[in-house]
């Protein structure tokens, strides 16, 4: 018999903000791993995700696209019962974060029904914007402008292609988030918008202590996740279908009707 353990997934498509619940989380005592995937100058504080949980789901990942023809195949599902039993005996209570995790929700759930869940999203068109901005930040760093200034074209010139491609990938990561809150009981999982994390991370806080059971010692929110500007309007560049456009935006108003706080 295993002792019984609170588990929180922490769910997000990239660039919409998980990162800053994991670090959140972190800092409030909840065990994420200790062993962190890398830092990188996007993201100087780290991205707080488990190398063990982040390694098995790319190589998974990858199987499943046949990306990769590996030597052995992998059992997703023996691998993932052993991170389970090691976590269970080391801790009461931890999580983890990695965006792979959304395509393997339908084995979490077989071997975790009773996790606990946090969702973070943002809406499509900001997500856009700051791949681009983190694109175009990586470009800058190089040493030799002439081949910035190339690459600063060819996105410019691409947007379009650029911009469906992480579309694509938004809209994919936030339908399988979706199919698994329907088989989920609401008082198992909190859905946020990234730009609630400033002013109901008290809210989320209690929701996590008082109903979901977590024990938890406060820290604002406000010393990790900084004011961005989220007011100002993000134009969708020219090139991407409108077919990706109309299905962004149902999935976008799904996930708003769905939040935990209003």
């Amino acid at each position: 018999m295993h002792r019984r353990n609170q588990v929180l997934m922490i769910l997000g498509n990239m660039r919409s903000g998980a990162t800053y619940i994991a670090q959140w989380l972190h800092s409030c005592g909840l065990f994420i791993g200790d062993d962190f995937y890398r830092i990188t100058p996007e993201n100087p504080q780290g991205y707080f995700e488990d190398k063990r949980f982040v390694r098995l789901q790319k190589a998974a990942r990858e199987e499943q696209l046949q990306l990769t023809e590996p030597l052995l195949p992998i059992d997703f599902v023996a691998e993932a019962k052993k991170l389970l039993l090691a976590n269970r005996r080391a801790h009461r209570q931890w999580g983890w974060k990695a965006p792979q995790t959304c395509f393997f929700l339908e084995e979490w759930h077989q071997l975790l029904p009773e996790a606990k869940v946090i969702v973070v999203f943002r809406p499509y068109a900001q997500v856009l914007d700051s791949w681009k901005r983190r694109h175009i930040e990586a470009q800058q760093r190089r040493k030799n402008k002439v081949a910035y200034l190339f690459h600063r074209v060819k996105l410019t010139a691409g947007l379009g292609i650029f911009a469906t491609k992480h579309l694509k990938n938004w809209i994919l990561m936030n339908h399988f988030i979706l199919q698994y809150l329907e088989i989920k009981n609401p008082k198992d999982y909190i859905l946020i918008e990234l730009n609630q994390l400033q002013t109901h991370d008290k809210q989320l806080f209690e929701h996590l202590t008082q109903h979901m059971g977590f024990h938890l010692s406060y820290q604002d929110i406000k010393g990790i996740y900084p004011a961005e500007a989220l007011q100002k309007e993000f134009k969708l560049p020219r090139g991407i279908p409108r077919k990706q456009i109309v299905e962004a935006e149902q999935i976008l108003r799904q996930l708003r009707n769905k939040k935990t706080f209003v």
